[in-house]
């Protein structure tokens, strides 16, 4: 008997067009066998094949080529595609089918055949037993330990990294699950016809031995084209197991169609799910409340913040995906170019090197390069030509067919090609191991897309020869969010951080909905809303409790005045959710069947360990709150009002009231102060005439801005921002902690120190130090904004301000570059009506342009108004003066950090020459074996002369060096000296508060300037050091130092008044960013 091996060819055995979508079921796949051959006397010119088959593939019959035969009955038939002896049959001859002996099943009868047909095998490389992966089959135990529940329709997400086997999971639930009517929903046309193609043909669960090759296969149902009546979708259904379908073809369907679609579906597939929260996505899966729904993701999570909604019951983590060896490693090839052009060309020429160095070493590798447009498609394919023709590079996009795109990919997989430049079309969905190459010419922003990129790189395979992953891209300036921004670091270990990446938000998701599932399936709250959607604000009402055991079952007794509500409790995270609905009358006319419907929502938290209880509802009087408060944690629960409520304050430092409300003692009247108008509200209070109601308050806590808000009656507490449940009970807990210090308050004491502005009518008596953009301005990035000289635009980073003072005690702001300038006169005077007006003097007239407008200089003060500071502390603003009492003592003496100096004291700048006989330069050689980064940020805009990074004890340094030039060459005790450099070290505080971000996008962009001359403001290390702090930056606190360098200032013979001065600039620097000031001068 002779042995051979065969590849038979795939079978139809039935196919249907309904409204231009077409069902396939297939008989059997194209499948090898090892075989043997018989020669049967009876059946004279067939060769009769034995195989390990099932019926009725068991025997097959081959008819001989050009022979006369006589039909056979009821058996398989295959003939030759030419004349060749039996010898010469193999696994590549070409049989084709003559007949089959099977008839097509109705849907109903496929799905009954399965029952038991499954086998669940684990694969054991170390045995050689095939099977599915591990993670694979405990993510189907999950899902089958959900379908036993007859009551709980909660959707199911399954977690497995891109390239662990997501899609044959979704295969194994079908069968293993006999699911018989099942909705595919996918994001795109690629992964549509993609699932198809597996559904068929069961991908490779034959293979594996999950299931026999002669199971019966189900009907599958492609749709691509929309549906328009309710009996197309009838006749779909009756016709199919599996559907398959992308929510735009389903948006393009009629509604009736739609819904009839959905309602004779029994389950919905949903692949990719990371899109599910999408408003059509949604819809979708609301259409399937009583049904199986299960979310297959890598990533379930989305860039905009919304929750995918489903009940996570397998996540098998990326980390453990690369340690069990299904992912190849992945390095970043780094290339920094500014020049996009050139970013292009670098990018390509370092992917071809890795191509070129994979292919020596016996890796069949190929590049895939990634773009935004498809415009840039093109420009990118000339590029790899140029360089690589012999490489034969494509391109595919959406502006091409399928059959294009199919003929294109056809070059690739057959290695004509090895180089596609592709559109976002080689994500989901494209499975070729062979893609190790990552050219990032465009980078993906999405956290979420960018580890479901990846993936297709770092897939393992033991069917073709494959290395390791490389990824090339442009870390020069990549605008990305988060924790992205860690990947393309210098010398980023990606592995590690895509683990990490993953992995915490993963468990952050994991921690939100073990809450939300505690809530869920009492009082039927969850039923109406998604609880994953939940955003309170930060606000809160604090009560304090001696509850030892919640009574919510009191619940049902609560005299609730609404037209409806709901509610959710959480016994073990003590969490009770309240939504009320209200109709009332409509106020623009009398009608009896309209009215305005509202929602009230009330979350209660009660915390055992800290014996309290918090509140957040957007109507506190709709409820009632502090009834129900009582009624669930019992009578002696007290609502903390009064003057305690004010402690939230404490340890804000600078506090500038926003607004405040006050309550005139012995009278009802009630006032809200808002803006300037502050300063009357918080003199009535220091004054006892007016008791403090509520306030909200800006200032620094541990050196970070914050703002504050409390209501004293209202015992509430608010912070200007919002998150999940999670957010909102931590944040509680942190306002909690800061009421209930030891620490004493009284509340006059408080206000008294509270920043007031003050409506002044001329120009402050006492001399300006330095003046700085308004807050909105320092809150952009500085390349986002330039500066109008008459039509001529700088970029902010490189232009300043001043503040000057003429003899008749006039201000005038002056706006200038190394080349150009405008001065505006500010006339403070009761003669305006806004008691001020920016009047244009001399030089260039001034206009800011953003991305948006372009606002003259005299308009743009008006909302966002220039900060000039005094050498007292205070601050003002056009017409108003915030007085600031920073100098409570003079300055130490002894810490005067007294200079040798060897060179020309009057000489302050060693510009890009390096010039060795100036301050500068020998403050450089003073500290330059002290940091791993040195800056000459001298000019116009500067943040310091030099600024100098460094890490230690986990945290980055970020010093600051101030220097200027003595206007004698001996050194003295000369205040006019010490004016501008205390400014200079006073603003630049605003480097620690706006980050390290903002600061490598200054020095960056003046470097540029310097580079196009042939210098550099680096003097030690360099960009990509500085964009490695940046990133650092991230997970790693801020420390600021300023240092004053002025040699003309002498220790021997310091002035008190300037002792003071150094006091107030030292003050405000502690104050703001907690940073200690030293101070450089001469003996």
């Amino acid at each position: 008997m002779t042995r051979i091996i065969l590849k038979l060819p795939q079978y139809e055995l039935a196919r249907k067009k309904i409204a231009s979508n077409y069902m396939q079921q297939i008989g059997l796949p194209e499948t090898i066998i090892n075989a043997s051959v018989e020669h049967d006397t009876e059946k004279r010119n067939y060769w009769k094949i034995l195989t390990d088959l099932d019926k009725p593939f068991d025997i097959i019959y081959i008819k001989q080529w050009n022979k006369r035969t006589e039909p056979i009955n009821d058996v398989p038939i295959l003939k030759l595609p030419a004349d060749i002896n039996l010898e010469s049959i193999n696994e590549h001859t070409k049989l084709s089918w003559i007949q089959v002996p099977l008839s097509p099943l109705s849907p109903a009868e496929i799905v009954a055949s399965w029952g038991n047909r499954f086998q669940y095998k684990q694969d054991d490389p170390t045995s050689g037993l095939k099977g599915l992966r591990p993670p694979q089959i405990g993510a189907l135990h999950a899902i089958a330990s959900k379908f036993t529940s007859k009551k709980d329709f909660t959707p199911l997400t399954v977690i497995l990294p891109t390239g662990t086997g997501k899609t044959e999971t979704m295969l194994a639930t079908v069968v293993s699950q006999q699911c018989s009517n099942v909705l595919i929903v996918v994001p795109s046309d690629s992964l549509r016809q993609q699932i198809y193609k597996k559904f068929s043909t069961f991908g490779c669960l034959t293979d594996l031995g999950e299931i026999p090759k002669t199971i019966n296969y189900p009907a599958v149902f492609l749709v691509k084209h929309g549906l328009k009546t309710e009996s197309e979708a009838i006749e779909i259904i009756e016709s199919s197991n599996v559907i398959i379908a992308t929510t735009s073809i389903l948006n393009h369907s009629s509604q009736a169609a739609k819904l009839k679609l959905f309602e004779l579906c029994t389950h919905l597939f949903i692949d990719e799910a990371h899109h599910v929260a999408a408003s059509t996505w949604n819809n979708i899966r609301q259409n399937f409340k009583d049904k199986r729904v299960v979310q297959f993701t890598a990533t379930p999570f989305r860039n905009d913040g919304k929750d995918l909604g489903g009940k996570i019951i397998f996540n098998y983590s990326l980390g453990e995906a690369q340690e069990d060896g299904y992912f190849k490693k992945i390095s970043l090839n780094p290339i920094k170019e500014y020049d996009l052009k050139q970013s292009d060309i670098s990018i390509a020429n370092k992917a071809i090197e890795q191509l070129r160095f994979d292919i020596s070493q016996s890796y069949d590798h190929l590049v895939m390069a990634r773009v935004n447009e498809k415009s840039r498609a093109e420009e990118l394919l000339a590029i790899y030509e140029s360089i690589a023709p012999e490489l034969n590079p494509i391109v595919v996009h959406s502006g091409l067919t399928s059959s294009q795109n199919n003929q294109k990919l056809e070059l690739l997989k057959s290695r004509q090609s090895r180089i596609v430049i592709c559109v976002d079309m080689l994500g989901e969905g494209y499975d070729l191991p062979n893609l190790k190459i990552a050219a990032l010419h465009d980078q993906h922003k999405s956290l979420a897309i960018t580890l479901q990129f990846i993936g297709r790189f770092t897939r393992s395979s033991s069917n073709t020869p494959i290395g390791d992953a490389s990824a090339i891209a442009n870390i020069a300036d990549v605008e990305i969010q988060g924790g992205l921004q860690k990947l393309y670091a210098q010398d980023a270990n990606w592995d590690l951080i895509l683990k990490r990446l993953s992995e915490e938000r993963i468990n952050n998701e994991i921690k939100l909905q073990d809450v939300i599932d505690s809530l869920r399936g009492n009082g039927g709250l969850d039923k109406q809303i998604s609880l994953w959607n939940l955003r309170p604000s930060c606000s809160a009402m604090l009560f304090k409790t001696e509850c030892q055991e919640w009574n919510v079952s009191s619940l049902e007794n609560l005299n609730l005045r609404f037209a409806q509500t709901w509610h959710a409790i959480s016994d073990e995270d003590k969490i009770l959710i309240i939504l009320g609905v209200r109709n009332t009358p409509v106020n623009w006319g009398k009608f009896e069947d309209i009215d305005d419907t509202n929602h009230y929502i009330f979350i209660l938290n009660w915390d055992e360990a800290r014996e309290a209880v918090f509140v957040y509802s957007n109507d506190h009087d709709a409820f009632k709150t502090e009834e129900i408060v009582k009624v669930i944690c019992g009578e002696n629960t007290i609502q903390i009002t009064g003057e305690a409520i004010f402690k939230v304050l404490d340890n804000v430092q600078l506090p500038l009231v926003k607004n405040l409300g006050s309550s005139q003692v012995g009278a009802i009247s009630f006032t809200q102060f808002f803006g300037p108008n502050v300063t009357d509200g918080l003199s009535q209070i220091e004054k006892s005439s007016s008791e403090l109601n509520n306030i909200a308050v800006l200032g620094y806590e541990n050196g970070d801005r914050v703002v504050w808000g409390c209501s004293q009656k209202k015992g509430k507490i608010w912070s200007p921002k919002a998150g999940n449940l999670i957010d909102w009970q931590e944040w509680s807990q942190n306002a909690w902690d800061k009421i209930h210090s030891e620490d004493q308050l009284d509340v006059n004491n408080l206000v008294k120190d509270f920043l007031k502005p003050i409506r002044i009518n001329k120009a402050y008596e006492y001399y300006p130090l330095f003046a700085e953009w308004g807050e909105s301005l320092q809150n952009v990035f500085e390349d986002k904004v330039d500066i109008l000289f008459d039509q001529t635009e700088i970029p902010l980073f490189l232009a300043d301000l001043e503040v000057l003072k003429d003899d008749s005690e006039q201000l005038y702001i002056k706006v200038y570059t190394e080349d150009l300038f405008g001065i505006y006169r500010l006339n403070i005077s009761a003669q305006f009506a806004s008691g001020y007006m920016y009047e244009h003097v001399e030089g260039s007239a001034i206009s800011i342009k953003t991305h948006s407008s372009t606002i003259p200089f005299e308009e743009k003060m008006v909302k966002d108004p220039v900060r000039i500071h005094y050498i007292d502390g205070s601050m003002s603003y056009n017409c108003y003066l915030i007085q600031i009492n920073l100098i409570d003592n003079t300055f130490d003496v002894d810490a005067l950090n007294q200079i040798n100096w060897t060179v020309d004291i009057t000489k302050e700048s060693m510009g890009k020459a390096q010039t060795r006989d100036t301050i500068q330069y020998q403050t450089l050689s003073m500290i330059e074996d002290q940091f791993e980064i040195i800056i000459n940020d001298d000019g116009s805009g500067e943040i310091a002369d030099l600024v100098a990074l460094k890490q230690e004890n986990n945290e980055i340094i970020l010093s600051l060096y101030h220097c200027k030039y003595s206007s004698s060459p001996e050194a003295g005790r000369r205040l006019a000296d010490m004016y501008e450099v205390c400014g200079q070290a006073q603003r630049s505080i605003r480097w620690k508060h706006a980050g390290l971000k903002h600061l490598f996008k200054h020095i960056n962009g003046r470097n540029n300037k310097w580079l196009s001359d042939g210098y550099s403001r680096f003097i030690k290390g360099g960009l990509a050091d500085l964009e490695k702090y940046k990133n650092m930056a991230n997970t790693m606190p801020i420390r600021l130092e300023v240092t004053i360098v002025q040699p003309g200032l002498s220790q021997a013979v310091v002035t008190e008044e300037i002792l003071k001065l150094l006091a107030c600039t030292e003050s405000y620097i502690k104050k703001t960013t907690r940073a200690d000031l030293k101070v450089w001068c001469s003996i």
